[in-house]
């Protein structure tokens, strides 16, 4: 049962969390995976980071959010006899940083850190960060349009000209290959463009 929420709006997660919680019986699934694709991409530079209130709800929306639901998630599937996932998607902004992505980068590496450290807490749940690579969607129209240092924008302008934009689908079915065979390090950080783990 699809259950549509805005969760950027933290005062209506909890209530969002009782709806998909009380829908969910455990027992009836083998495998139990939350994906953590949610983000949005906001260029600042990080001497312009001045505004609490905007800094606040982009952390809360990127962040808060995905810590919560993490822990929901766990609360409810930890227990219980499937097999648990958790995919955070992630970008390569999460280990290398970019100008007038700051914010955007810190997030992105603090999600990686928030699957490493379920990963120690809880061994047997199968955690991994997965970079999908520039596709071709809104959030990269955004990055181009929404005021990205002058260097970023020609490297994706020139990403985009060379026809070098990975497709979603094949993006999703490469994600779908690493679940399956399943022999990834709890919590890797996994590039579309990296090699299967043997």
């Amino acid at each position: 049962q699809p259950v549509r929420a805005d969760i950027g709006n933290l005062s209506t997660l909890s209530e969002v969390a009782e709806r998909i919680d009380s829908s969910l019986t455990p027992s009836d699934y083998d495998n139990c995976i939350i994906v953590h694709n949610a983000a949005s991409l906001e260029s600042l530079y990080i001497i312009d980071a001045d505004n609490l209130d905007e800094i606040q709800a982009y952390t809360g929306f990127n962040f808060a959010s995905c810590v919560y639901l993490t822990s929901k998630f766990l609360q409810r599937f930890k227990s219980s006899s499937c097999k648990v996932y958790m995919v955070n998607v992630t970008s390569l902004c999460a280990i290398q940083p970019y100008k007038s992505w700051g914010i955007y980068c810190c997030i992105k590496a603090a999600r990686d850190m928030l699957m490493s450290v379920v990963s120690e807490e809880h061994p047997s749940v199968r955690t991994v960060n997965y970079a999908p690579g520039p596709m071709n969607t809104k959030l990269l129209r955004d990055a181009l349009d929404n005021g990205a240092d002058s260097e970023i924008k020609a490297t994706l302008e020139g990403v985009i000209q060379k026809k070098l934009t990975v497709d979603p689908m094949e993006s999703a079915a490469k994600l779908t290959r690493l679940l399956q065979e399943d022999k990834y390090q709890n919590a890797l950080h996994f590039d579309i463009f990296d090699d299967f783990p043997q």
